[in-house]
């Protein structure tokens, strides 16, 4: 099953809360409004619908394996969860938790130290890896720079050869300007 917490615009501008239940196996899509509050329970959490029906979630982590279960089914593993606070996906292969935060990044020490950068693969798949980001180039970050810009020389030498042509480009212009003013 999938379990969608939602909230619809309606035509007066008022939000009406919504669930939409879809059970992956058959293909059925379940889709009401809630009355009422989504209450907490001891196991997890009950909520009613417009059409009079009291649904319930009940979570469980037997051996470390995330479980849910619709209406005192069978327990169903959870192999991901998104809320407004951060969300976490389960591999059953591995048997690994990954937290991430509320923008789906993953919360692991590799991320926080070394950025992230989301690329295409050639599979086609979008990746993201906590690697720098292509896009922002950090150049100077290894010298004794006071500054670090994307196109910037590293080395001391060429960075001051690079100032004094930028100077230099400064001065030509203004004195191009002059003698057109001189002209005009």
């Amino acid at each position: 099953h999938r379990f969608i917490f939602y909230s619809k615009l309606l035509d007066d501008g008022t939000c009406e809360d919504r669930v939409k239940i879809i059970n992956k196996e058959t293909g059925e899509i379940y889709d009401q409004a809630l009355v009422g509050p989504v209450e907490n329970t001891p196991e997890g959490i009950k909520f009613n619908t417009e059409d009079g029906k009291e649904h319930t979630l009940d979570f469980s982590a037997d051996d470390g394996v995330p479980k849910v279960s619709y209406n005192g089914g069978p327990p169903e593993v959870l192999r991901t969860a998104t809320g407004p606070n951060g969300s976490f996906w389960y591999d059953p292969t591995t048997g690994q938790w990954y937290p991430e935060n509320a923008q789906l990044i993953p919360l692991i020490e590799a991320f926080k130290q070394n950025g992230i950068n989301t690329a295409v693969g050639p599979d086609g798949r979008v990746n993201s890896t906590p690697t720098g980001n292509n896009l922002s180039v950090q150049i100077g970050s290894g010298s004794d720079m006071p500054f670090n810009l994307p196109s910037l020389p590293e080395h001391p030498v060429v960075m001051l050869a690079f100032l004094f042509m930028l100077m230099a480009a400064f001065v030509a212009s203004r004195i191009a300007i002059e003698r057109w003013k001189g002209i005009a």
